[in-house]
């Protein structure tokens, strides 16, 4: 449904502050699959995600959508933003109507649905992340930040589109937080059947709710598979400074102290279901 084929992006072409945030990359997202990007600050995770929602153009190479590039200049990119909806990095800082239901119903309005069917996906987008009835009419400025950032991510899934794209969407948060709202997404994709793309920096996050990982370094792609590929590539993600899930780097040492074992495995039973095997054969 996306890809990006050899696609670049470039800051400041043509002046001394030139900077490359994304290098010749070139990858797919599966449909109606979760896919994590992972890789720390400036490794270009923000710039490929407003990419994929047409905020930004590549400088160089083809991203395309149902097998169009988006990057052509006769291509609806109004229409492709209501497709692939992102939400920012810390969105409770967006947020701007006076009540939480005109914030939430803000894209519904603007892709000229009739009212009826806006009120229809305010309270489905409420109830898919647990905002309760009564907080609808109230200001969204009057609720906690946790809060907030459900009002925030309701206002995206509201538009329905065909690919979630969240740019870390559990930052700051506490882990009952990290979970509620990684949970919560992932049950509404399941529901609804769509795509999703989580873009974080925690790898236990990414192993946690992830089908599929691209791993990025520098703005250039790392690895990408299954999470059984990906950190099957331990050495590679430790060279580029990215912390291994705690299963993961149990069984990665093991191996580095010449215990073969399956560096592949990243849930806690399946790396007891290994350990089981390893002491058995002792």
């Amino acid at each position: 449904m996306l890809e990006f084929k050899n696609v670049s992006y470039v800051y400041g072409e043509n002046t001394p502050f030139r900077k490359v945030a994304v290098d010749n990359i070139s990858f797919k997202i599966p449909n109606g699959k979760v896919t994590g990007i992972i890789g720390h600050t400036g490794s270009g995770k923000s710039t490929v995600a407003q990419m994929m929602n047409a905020i930004i153009k590549p400088t160089s190479g083809q991203i395309l959508f149902c097998g169009n590039d988006i990057t052509e200049k006769t291509y609806n990119r109004h229409d492709h933003r209501f497709k692939v909806g992102i939400v920012f990095q810390y969105p409770e800082y967006q947020l701007f109507e006076e009540t939480v239901e005109k914030d939430i119903a803000f894209g519904p309005t603007n892709m000229g649905l009739s009212v009826k069917e806006i009120q229809e996906r305010v309270y489905n987008a409420a109830q898919f992340t647990n905002i309760p009835k009564a907080f609808l009419s109230k200001s969204p400025f009057e609720l906690s930040g946790g809060q907030k950032r459900r009002v925030a991510i309701a206002g995206v899934i509201a538009m329905d589109p065909e690919i979630l794209v969240l740019d870390e969407p559990a930052a700051g948060l506490d882990p009952k937080g990290r979970a509620d709202i990684l949970g919560g997404l992932c049950e509404y994709r399941k529901k609804r059947g769509n795509t999703m793309v989580i873009i974080s920096h925690s790898m236990e996050d990414i192993a946690n709710y992830c089908d599929n990982i691209i791993a990025m370094s520098e703005g250039k792609l790392l690895c990408s598979g299954t999470p059984a590929e990906v950190f099957s590539c331990a050495d590679k993600l430790i060279q580029s400074h990215l912390a291994l899930p705690q299963v993961n780097e149990i069984l990665y040492k093991l191996a580095q102290n010449g215990v073969p074992c399956n560096q592949g495995i990243y849930t806690v039973d399946d790396a007891f279901l290994e350990l089981k095997k390893i002491l058995t054969k002792q």
